[in-house]
């Protein structure tokens, strides 16, 4: 089988990822105040109070940039934490090394200190601040966020943030002519029917190569507990749903799970309903999409007929 190349063309997208937008308006529960000093007495440097006092707001917070033009947002206090303690990033580097901007007690895996640290995080000279437009943070200041991220990147009131407990999400799914890697049979329908509600047609005896991509906030995807595929002839019953495991490589470049089924597994005539159960091992129980509180048009749009 040649490499399926054309799977960037392909794919059928189900979620559409976060992007960054060019405001980024406050929260109407976010406070207009920024540093609370009392008694004349300045917050400890290594505190949010005193990293909002001393960087983020006057070296950071700066006209066209994370003034909430971008995150992390540095307008207030609360905004800076908000957007930075256990928040998903938008650029990471080549690798895809990193999850969030801020880990508590983990520097190597906040964004946040590779970001003030490293000169060349995805591209040359894009340390921040921005090494073009700014100075680097003096080593008092990589030092006051380090010790605040050490110990626990705690708010203003002094408290955690609890580690984010997020189900796994279902992105992109294709149905493959193993024969013929051009033939996307989703897609082949989606582009000529133009209709969510009726399923694709798929020859009887053809081999099927299933791909699912999926994002997860925190679990690497080989350390998924589960990841498979469910066929069912009934769309709302998948109690005694055919199974097909989906194992995870990174595939040229694309953290993909797939796997082959034939269609000779069925019957001639039959509607298979097609569902994802996916586990990132944190949950008692796996997370399956489409539900039956998923949309209408998600619980039949992955569906095919065995054709003679």
């Amino acid at each position: 089988m040649r490499p399926i190349y054309p799977l960037l063309m392909i794919i059928l997208v189900i979620g559409i990822p976060i992007s960054c937008k060019k405001e980024i308006p406050p929260p109407s529960n976010w406070k207009t105040t920024t540093t609370t000093v009392t008694n004349n007495v300045a917050p400890v440097s290594s505190s949010l109070l005193g990293l909002h006092t001393e960087i983020f707001s006057t070296k950071c917070a700066l006209p066209g940039c994370h003034d909430g033009h971008f995150e992390p947002d540095f307008r207030t206090v609360e905004s800076s934490y908000s957007t930075l303690v256990w928040h998903g990033i938008i650029k990471n580097n080549l690798a895809e090394d990193y999850r969030y901007r801020v880990v508590p007690f983990d520097t190597t895996a906040s964004v946040l200190y590779q970001r003030i640290t490293n000169c060349c995080f995805v591209n040359t000279n894009d340390r921040m601040p921005n090494d073009n437009i700014g100075s680097k943070l003096p080593q008092k200041d990589i030092t006051n966020i380090a010790t605040w991220i050490l110990e626990g990147a705690r708010n203003s009131q002094k408290n955690n943030s609890a580690k984010p407990d997020k189900y796994p999400e279902m992105e992109y799914m294709v149905a493959l002519d193993n024969a013929n890697t051009d033939s996307n049979y989703f897609n082949q329908y989606h582009r000529d029917n133009q209709d969510w509600n009726n399923p694709a047609h798929i020859p009887y005896n053809t081999d099927i190569l299933w791909g699912v991509v999926y994002k997860d906030d925190f679990t690497a995807f080989a350390d998924f507990s589960e990841s498979k595929l469910l066929f069912s002839t009934n769309k709302n019953n998948f109690t005694n749903a055919r199974n097909l495991t989906i194992p995870y490589e990174n595939w040229y470049g694309w953290h993909i799970f797939r796997n082959n089924i034939n269609t000779n597994t069925f019957n001639v005539g039959d509607t298979i309903y097609v569902r994802s159960s996916v586990n990132d091992g944190q949950h008692s129980t796996p997370f399956l999409y489409p539900n039956e509180e998923s949309p209408y048009w998600a619980q039949t749009v992955f569906s095919f007929v065995v054709d003679p």
